[in-house]
């Protein structure tokens, strides 16, 4: 998975399993500009988006203690994690900004999983997949609903 910066010309590249690391590109001269790894306890999904001016790079992740969903705020810049807002369920699958300003669209899909037993889930019989926004300016969530 990669994601795009128009105001900072980067791409974020991110395993095709997710694990626990991305890295970002210039988009002109294909260089890495670095590598950057997941917090201690965090486990990336493999799915990111930036903010509209570039500054940060906000990520799809797993809190493997409590299994709980977090996004992972990063400063492109300094290539540092200076926030993590946590999410209201499990399993943060997709994160993408929306077309006006920095409100960030974000798919729960509910399934509890952990690296170390693959791709296995552990709540089938009780998973709920949820829509999120996400304010980045105020860090407000707004529930959009389940999927049925």
């Amino acid at each position: 998975m990669c994601v795009f910066a128009e105001s900072n010309n980067l791409i974020a590249v991110f395993p095709r399993r997710p694990g626990n690391a991305f890295a970002l590109i210039d988009q002109s001269t294909l260089e890495i500009r670095g590598t950057h790894f997941a917090s201690t306890n965090r486990h990336l999904f493999g799915h990111g988006a930036f903010s509209r001016d570039g500054t940060y790079l906000l990520t799809a992740e797993n809190d493997l203690d409590s299994l709980q969903g977090v996004i992972g705020v990063y400063d492109v810049a300094k290539g540092d994690r200076v926030d993590e807002i946590h999410l209201p369920g499990v399993g943060p699958h997709e994160i993408t900004r929306g077309p006006a300003d920095d409100k960030f669209i974000i798919a729960l899909g509910g399934l509890e999983t952990h690296p170390d037993y693959g791709r296995t889930p552990f709540n089938l019989g009780d998973f709920r997949s949820q829509i999120l926004t996400l304010n980045l300016e105020t860090r407000a969530l707004e529930q959009l609903g389940f999927w049925p």
